[in-house]
C-alpha cells in the first residue's frame, strides 16, 4: 500500500511537473507572440508616422513652388547665358546704346562681362541703372566712360548669380 501512495505521488509529481513544463513553454511561445506584436506595432507606428511626414514634405514643397521658381530664376546658367546676353542686348536697344561683348569669362562660380558701350551720356547712365535694376546679382568691377563725339566707355561686372 505505501509502495502505491509513493508510485501515485512519483505520478502526481511527475504529472505537475508535465503541466508547468507545458504551461513555462506556451508562456514563451505567448510572449514571443507579443514581443512580434508589439515590435509589428512599433514598425507599423513609424511607417506610418513617416508616410505622414512625406505626405508633409510633398505639400510643403508644392507650396513653395512658386518661391523655388522665383529663387531659381535669379540664378543664371550656362544654358540660360545667351538668354542674358539677349536680355543685355534689348536693355541697351532700349537706351540707344552701342554695345559690343568681350568673350564671357566663367571663373570660380561668376561671370564676368566686359561691354563697350557708345552713345549719349544720359542713355549710358540710363543703361547702367538698368543694368543695377537687374534680377540678377550683379557686382560692377569697373565703369570707364570717356567723352568724344559720343560717350564711350568700358563696363565690366561679374555675375556673382551664376551657377555653372
Amino acid at each position: 500500500m505505501k509502495r502505491r501512495i509513493n508510485l501515485n505521488l512519483i505520478f502526481l509529481w511527475l504529472l505537475n511537473l508535465a503541466v508547468v513544463g507545458i504551461t513555462v513553454w506556451l508562456a514563451s511561445i505567448l510572449l514571443a507572440d507579443a514581443e512580434t506584436v508589439i515590435k509589428t506595432r512599433q514598425e507599423s507606428y513609424l511607417l506610418a508616422r513617416t508616410r505622414a511626414d512625406m505626405i508633409n514634405w510633398r505639400e510643403a514643397l508644392a507650396a513653395s513652388a512658386p518661391d523655388r521658381a522665383r529663387v531659381a530664376a535669379v540664378f543664371l546658367t550656362r544654358d540660360s547665358l545667351i538668354d542674358f546676353i539677349e536680355e543685355l542686348e534689348a536693355l541697351a536697344r532700349e537706351n540707344v546704346v552701342a554695345l559690343k561683348w568681350s568673350e564671357p569669362v566663367i571663373e570660380a562660380a561668376r561671370l564676368k562681362l566686359t561691354l563697350q558701350v557708345q552713345g549719349a551720356f544720359a542713355d549710358l547712365y540710363h543703361l547702367l541703372e538698368r543694368l543695377e535694376n537687374l534680377p540678377y546679382q550683379l557686382a560692377f568691377e569697373q565703369i570707364d566712360l570717356t567723352n568724344g563725339v559720343d560717350w564711350q566707355g568700358q563696363i565690366t561686372f561679374n555675375l556673382l548669380s551664376f551657377d555653372d
